[in-house]
């Protein structure tokens, strides 16, 4: 695959050189009403004006030329690597809708591009007509939330393992190695921000990555000496754990995160002749789409600063 490879990075590159700069990104942010805002943003999405609804439209559309672009290469891997988990993510939405009566409408909000069908994934699960879940392992998922009743903290870890498990599985390549074990570290980290204690962070931790069982203990006890046994590209991340204390620091990793997964793959990315580049740009493009979403929402609703600052 080597050729067809570089074949993919030629193409990756060019759509390159279409990505916003982040003075123009920082332009929009810094606009200084609504409406100005609303014309950057117009700008950068290549739209002639409207009504707020165009805006949503324009990047829903990015959107779908990005996983249009990923839909149409040849290796089923780099399909399945972007959509399966999105499989996952749908039927933990949907199932979560039925399970605590939350509202059925609007559901595009929430709609993923995965490989399977979004509607009769939905019927499949509020209808409890399991025959419409195409996959096995997904319907086996559901069916187990069912039986067992969940709570929202049970049922996000038990659909996320599986999904771990699951890719660690279907995927051998290097490149998609690397990011599941980059991914699975930087959810095992999160962990230490979300869970109370000791013995609830290490039964919710999910399949280690890079970063071992006994260092993410010494992590979660906040002791630094560890530092030296995490991936250097890992290191900010600790950090933000470790030595910042603020009260936004959920917020902050997130951010955090994202820097860490593009700064990855950009080093990685002088392999030409891996998938690297691709993949560097697939990642650098949908950040761009979540940063102006970002935006529109802060503009139009008048979100905390902090928190856009964070984002950004």
């Amino acid at each position: 695959m080597d050729n067809y490879n570089l074949y993919l990075n030629g193409i990756a590159s060019q759509k390159s050189q279409s990505l916003l700069q982040k003075d123009f990104l920082l332009s929009i942010k810094g606009a200084k009403d609504y409406e100005e805002a609303l014309s950057l943003l117009y700008q950068a999405l290549g739209g002639s004006g409207g009504s707020e609804e165009s805006i949503e439209s324009l990047l829903s559309l990015e959107l779908d030329k990005l996983y249009k672009f990923i839909d149409e290469t040849i290796n089923p891997q780099i399909k399945l690597f972007f959509m399966l988990p999105n499989d996952y993510e749908n039927a933990l939405n949907l199932c979560k809708i039925e399970k605590f009566n939350l509202d059925k409408n609007n559901l595009s909000d929430i709609k993923l591009q995965g490989t399977l069908n979004f509607e009769e994934l939905k019927e499949g699960i509020f209808n409890k007509d399991f025959k419409e879940i195409k996959d096995c392992e997904i319907k086996r998922l559901v069916l187990e939330c069912y039986k067992n009743g969940f709570d929202n903290k049970k049922l996000n870890r038990h659909f996320k393992f599986s999904k771990y498990k699951r890719l660690k599985k279907e995927f051998k390549e290097r490149e998609f190695r690397s990011l599941i074990n980059l991914k699975l570290d930087i959810e095992n980290l999160k962990g230490i921000l979300l869970y109370k204690n000791e013995k609830e962070y290490l039964e919710n931790l999910l399949p280690c990555g890079e970063i071992d069982v006994d260092s993410l203990k010494e992590l979660y006890k906040k002791n630094k000496n560890v530092l030296r046994d995490v991936p250097s590209y890992l290191q900010k991340l600790v950090g933000v754990i470790c030595v910042k204390d603020t009260d936004k620091k959920d917020i902050e990793f997130e951010k955090v995160s994202r820097e860490v997964i593009k700064e990855y793959l950009f080093k990685k990315a002088g392999d030409i002749e891996s998938l690297y580049p691709f993949l560097s740009y697939i990642y650098t493009k949908y950040y761009e789409i979540m940063n102006l979403r970002t935006i529109y929402i802060y503009k139009k609703y008048g979100l905390d600063d902090l928190i856009l600052n964070m984002l950004i």
